[in-house]
């Protein structure tokens, strides 16, 4: 479901809605259950969509002209009908049951996963390649016996797939083994119920197939290939485009390992610069109550009950809190504009900005006591002044739902710096704040506890609470830990990408191992008679690693535009964001040539060390 809930109540209660047949107050969320028929015709559904849409319209024209609102229903509400199954992963509109969750990186990490299972794919293709002459007398022999080439085809493929069939049995152990750690690093209860899903006993078996094809059809074909005179005889059943295409796939690997690390390090390091950044507001030892109209007309009195406590610094009542959602909106324009625009809108009193350690740019904030703050005052942030086009905006006067029953005329007192309200993947939006004074939108309560006994200034607050509220709970959150959350899903993306890149770092960095420690053996005459004729270690290692730590290198190459691209589109999402800099592809290639590097002079040096009586001795 996209939305949870704890209790569910019947609307038919509720007189504003059955009684006054009020269409235009947008408080409710509307589920039509069409025909299988309808949702199948993406004709039929949009001209369903576009009747929805009249009705609506329709009925809040006359409710509007009833209450002598006004007719703008045309013009300012639209009803678009939206599938319940694309909301949690394809929606991000106002007023949402619960944060989103993002297609983006549902396709990422499937393909990142993908990747990897590509990288084991190219293994099994080089080490297999690599082997082709152990098994050319083999094929020869097989040939020379009168076995057909589809026949050795259809053996070297029912090796790849039962390779890739106890791979999934491993798989399938260590997935449930390791499913208590992942759920902790996603933060979802995760379960596989595989007898009571036999469409996910399908797609395992569809994966072993399609694993053991992609793994098994190059060497299949390649080894079935060999020509029965050609290996009998002891010429080299190895070639040329062999060995290009061998080169080829580990650049390939290399590529994609360090364009993984050069994404993970993006996503850790955009995600710092998120928790750093100066987002306006002192967010720490500030606790925040949900007032759902508990305390209304006693705000002054609990107000000043808290400020009795030792461990209380500040408080403030408002309807707007930074990490919460914003949802009262007010047509706003300059005197004189004929233009209005929708603007959110606060309610917060004269302890709010030093509450939230806010700064003011110009002007003063609100002051207790003063009745024309509280009957005609308001303040803006700076992208409410941008947004209105107000220079020297201090003392002008704007106008609050103009031709409306609640219009009003404000004068500006002053100006707030912007502070982030929502998270970085959007810009700050225009806030203009008017005097609080209890009204039917739910508030908040700020309280900005001294530093060093949070646990004890909660329990100061929870009994001031108890002393006005004796039959509702209190119900808090941290501010800091709310603005945290803002981030949770960055935090697990980076979590699940370092884990996966370490995963693919190791399964190249094995093929690679396997590869240089099979031509290494190739080599171990060649090896032998260099060390008889003066060759040192040094000279035989760096003659056995100049070949593959080139191709590191060019996959290097490769990597940097690929990843600059990649981590470009994904930053696109913040429009508060990290500068890419060269330091995280120095990062990258410094640690793809370390590692292989390592592997590859580990393989080397051993080879080097030998004796070289032991591998000439045959001859």
């Amino acid at each position: 479901t996209h939305f949870p809930f704890d209790m569910l109540v019947d609307p038919l209660g509720y007189q504003e809605i059955t009684d006054g047949g009020n269409w235009g107050w947008n408080i409710m969320y509307t589920y039509l259950k069409v025909r299988p028929e309808v949702q199948a015709d993406d004709a039929r559904l949009a001209a369903l969509s576009q009747k929805v849409d009249r009705i609506a319209k329709t009925r809040a024209r006359q409710y509007l002209e009833a209450q002598a609102i006004g007719t703008e229903a045309d013009d300012s509400m639209h009803y678009e009908l939206q599938a319940v199954t694309d909301i949690h992963l394809h929606s991000n509109l106002q007023q949402e049951h619960q944060a989103n969750g993002s297609i983006t990186t549902v396709y990422t990490l499937s393909g990142v996963a993908l990747l990897i299972i590509l990288l084991a794919c190219i293994n099994f293709i080089n080490l297999s390649t690599a082997q082709a002459t152990l098994r050319a007398k083999e094929v020869g022999v097989r040939k020379v016996l009168g076995s057909p080439r589809e026949s050795l085809i259809f053996q070297f493929l029912s090796e790849s797939m039962a390779i890739s069939g106890v791979a999934m049995l491993l798989a399938l152990s260590l997935v449930e083994a390791l499913r208590i750690p992942f759920n902790t690093l996603v933060g979802k209860q995760l379960t596989l119920d595989w007898f009571a899903h036999p469409e996910l006993l399908l797609a395992v078996a569809g994966g072993v197939l399609l694993v053991g094809l992609a793994a098994g059809s190059y060497p299949a074909f390649y080894l079935s290939s060999f020509r029965p005179a050609a290996v009998l005889s002891s010429k080299s059943a190895s070639s040329r485009g062999a060995g290009r295409l061998r080169s080829t796939l580990i650049v390939f690997q290399f590529v994609v390992s360090i364009t993984l690390v050069v994404t993970t390090a993006v996503v850790v390091q955009q995600l710092q610069f998120m928790q750093q950044k100066d987002v306006g507001f002192e967010r720490e030892q500030v606790l925040v109550i949900n007032n759902d109209k508990e305390i209304q007309d006693r705000w002054l009195d609990f107000k000043a009950a808290l400020r009795k406590q030792s461990s209380v610094r500040q408080v403030s009542f408002a309807t707007g809190v930074p990490t919460q959602p914003m949802k009262v909106m007010r047509d706003i324009r300059a005197e004189g504009s004929g233009q209005g625009r929708g603007m959110n809108w606060f309610y917060i009193d004269p302890d709010y900005v030093s509450t939230l350690g806010l700064q003011m740019v110009a002007g003063r904030e609100f002051q207790e006591g003063r009745a024309s703050d509280q009957s005609g005052g308001v303040l803006l942030n700076q992208s409410a002044v941008r947004e209105l086009g107000l220079v020297n905006p201090v003392g002008q006067t704007i106008i609050k739902n103009q031709g409306e029953d609640d219009e009003q005329r404000l004068r500006v007192l002053g100006v707030i710096k912007d502070f982030n309200v929502e998270s970085f993947d959007r810009w700050v939006k225009p806030i203009a704040f008017q005097y609080f004074a209890p009204s039917f939108v739910s508030d908040y309560v700020l309280v900005r506890l001294a530093p060093g006994n949070a646990a004890g200034g909660v329990e100061q607050v929870a009994e001031a609470w108890s002393q006005f509220e004796p039959d509702n709970p209190l119900i808090y959150s941290f501010l800091d830990a709310d603005f945290d959350r803002l981030f949770r899903s960055e935090q697990r993306l980076a979590g699940i990408l370092t884990a996966f890149t370490s995963l693919a770092i190791v399964v190249a960095c094995l093929g690679l191992f396997g590869l240089v420690a099979f031509v290494t053996a190739q080599r171990t005459k060649e090896i032998g008679i260099r060390k008889v004729l003066g060759a040192s270690a040094r000279q035989i290692t760096g003659l056995l690693s100049r070949d593959f730590l080139r191709l590191v290198v060019i996959a290097f190459a490769v990597a940097v535009p690929l990843s600059y691209w990649a981590v470009g589109r994904w930053l696109e999402n913040f429009v508060y964001r990290t500068e890419v800099g060269i330091g995280v592809f120095a990062l990258a290639g410094g640690a793809a040539l370390l590692v292989a590097g390592s592997t590859i002079i580990v393989q080397s040096l051993q080879a080097a060390l030998a004796n070289p009586a032991e591998a000439l001795r045959d001859e």
